[in-house]
């Protein structure tokens, strides 16, 4: 699962921040990283481009919660792609999420 962002101007991206309505089934459900893919890249799969580093599991929190990555920041140029994925377990009820960040 992915959303996109065209960026028009370059900049740093840092305080990624997730919020999920329903809860993983584990620890590991619910990985989300951005990604860049640069300008005149092209999207070749899941895995194109650079994974800047910031990354939230949201695992078996209570739902509702927002968790943080205020760690982790990653500096993106005009013109480059730049996309949310996150990861799912099989019969995974992680749902109705919603992702932010400072760019």
């Amino acid at each position: 699962n992915a959303g996109q962002m065209l960026m028009t101007t370059g900049g740093s991206l840092s305080n990624f921040a997730v919020r999920c309505a329903h809860t993983g089934i584990d620890s590991s459900s619910g990985v989300f990283r951005i990604w860049d893919l640069p300008s005149g890249t092209a999207l070749s799969g899941a895995d194109s481009g650079v994974d800047t580093g910031l990354t939230v599991t949201y695992g078996t929190v209570m739902a509702n919660t927002t968790l943080f990555d205020t760690t982790h920041t990653f500096s993106y140029s005009k013109g480059d792609l730049l996309r949310i994925q996150f990861t799912t377990q099989q019969n995974e009820t992680l749902g109705y999420c919603e992702a932010s960040f400072n760019y």
